[in-house]
């Protein structure tokens, strides 16, 4: 309230980047990944490649695409909670079109080959996190009452019709809309009424939305080295806004969100020594070896039950995702009355 002004136009802002380039790059995939999806998870007998071809089929959409498909995917066919935990890690990562297109060109001078060398540290830093998740899971046993208190039973295998999944994919695009308008305009305002260096800045815009965060990284004055590993860090880790949308699909698995959390810091850490390492930074990569086989040294407590466990299916904080969601919501209503005005 105390800046209502820059609140609205970092709303604007946020509105004018998701109609200008989130809904037209990823609705017609979003869509067209759900059909088949869904075609795979109707068959009595899922393929041996359904999961891996998911995984792909996420990995080309980037987040929340992932987090989507993965809940559709579950919702049709049981899923363990190891198999859960690795796809979410696995899944849940940029899209190759952002890293390759505006990463580079904010690299300064930035070849494609450099946008090359970020995907490539971004998609294996996902995989590593997801087999830490692998790791990390390996001395959980749930019994088959627990697996069921873990995930609800899932619906009779129907293939999706075309307007189902439009409709579906229409409702992920509000979702993307609400957390980008909800998180930048938290941003923004802070910014305007904190007083902080440049640094601090570009790591708080970073921990809460990661586009305005790269963009206030490339910023800074440090070398292009540096630079590409902190971006890739910042999009591989996603900001609280990225893992809030994929929260809102994953918390219907077997997934627990503090080890989802857990799974991004550690993959943003690996992103960044791994894109450094590519760079010709070569003594990154033993760090980068040193911390990937350290993080898989820990694993969860097996007296961890699933009823008892700190995440968000607890009672309070599952109130606290459907305010969140219910706010997401209004905002989105309140901006699309106001649509044409806004893009113009």
């Amino acid at each position: 309230m105390r800046a209502p002004s820059i609140a609205a136009e970092a709303a604007r802002q946020s509105c004018r980047v998701w109609a200008n380039s989130v809904m037209p790059a990823l609705f017609p995939f979003l869509a067209l990944s759900l059909l088949l999806v869904s075609k795979w998870s109707a068959r009595e007998k899922p393929g041996r490649f359904s999961i891996p071809a998911m995984i792909l089929l996420g990995m080309l959409g980037g987040s929340p695409a992932g987090a989507r498909l993965l809940d559709a995917y579950g919702s049709r066919a049981r899923l363990s909670e190891r198999a859960a935990q690795c796809a979410a890690a696995c899944i849940t990562t940029a899209s190759p079109m952002f890293i390759l297109g505006t990463l580079t060109a904010w690299l300064g001078g930035g070849s494609a080959r450099d946008g090359m060398l970020m995907l490539a540290a971004h998609i294996a830093a996902a995989l590593l996190a997801g087999a830490a998740c692998f790791a990390w899971t390996r001395r959980i046993e749930y019994t088959a009452d627990s697996a069921r208190s873990l995930q609800p039973e899932p619906t009779a295998p129907q293939q999706l019709r075309f307007g189902e999944a439009v409709s579906q994919a229409s409702l992920a695009m509000l979702n993307i809309c609400g957390c980008m308008i909800l998180f930048n305009v938290l941003l923004e305002c802070a910014l305007a009424l904190i007083a902080m260096p440049d640094y601090a800045a570009a790591a708080l815009a970073c921990a809460l939305e990661m586009a305005g965060g790269c963009a206030r990284v490339a910023a800074l004055p440090i070398s292009r080295g540096a630079m590409a590993g902190a971006m890739c860090a910042a999009v591989t880790f996603g900001g609280v806004s990225v893992f809030m949308q994929n929260a809102s699909y994953l918390t219907k698995l077997p997934v627990r969100m503090t080890v989802q959390f857990a799974a991004r810091v550690f993959a943003g850490a690996l992103a960044y020594m791994l894109c450094r390492a590519l760079m010709g930074e070569w003594r990154y990569a033993i760090a980068a070896a040193a911390l990937f086989v350290g993080g898989c040294l820990f694993a969860i407590p097996p007296n961890a039950q699933p009823d008892q466990r700190p995440s968000f299916s607890s009672l309070r904080l599952r109130r606290s995702m459907s305010a969140i969601s219910m706010a997401r919501s209004s905002t989105c209503l309140s901006i699309a009355s106001q649509w044409s005005r806004f893009i113009r």
